[in-house]
């Protein structure tokens, strides 16, 4: 028996590993367990305007990438 197992880290996805004991499934198989995290899409590209705006306020070149960033944290704690 194969089971494929989606975990998101919430406290119901815990309590629901937890009773995996009590679902009746047999003494051997395999499982896979999938984690998911919530990453924002990137937003539609930037009208010229925007692009110049972005890159008169940003530091750094590294500041017009720090949106699409912001959510490489979630990826790396979801592995």
């Amino acid at each position: 028996m194969k089971v494929l197992i989606a975990y998101d880290g919430s406290e119901c996805a815990d309590s629901a590993l937890d009773d995996l004991t009590h679902a009746g499934l047999p003494s051997k198989g395999e499982a896979l367990v999938m984690s998911v995290a919530e990453v924002c899409l990137p937003p539609s590209p930037p009208s010229s305007y925007e692009i110049v705006q972005m890159a008169s306020t940003a530091n750094t070149p590294f500041g017009l990438e720090r949106r699409y960033m912001a959510g490489s944290q979630a990826v790396k704690d979801a592995g």
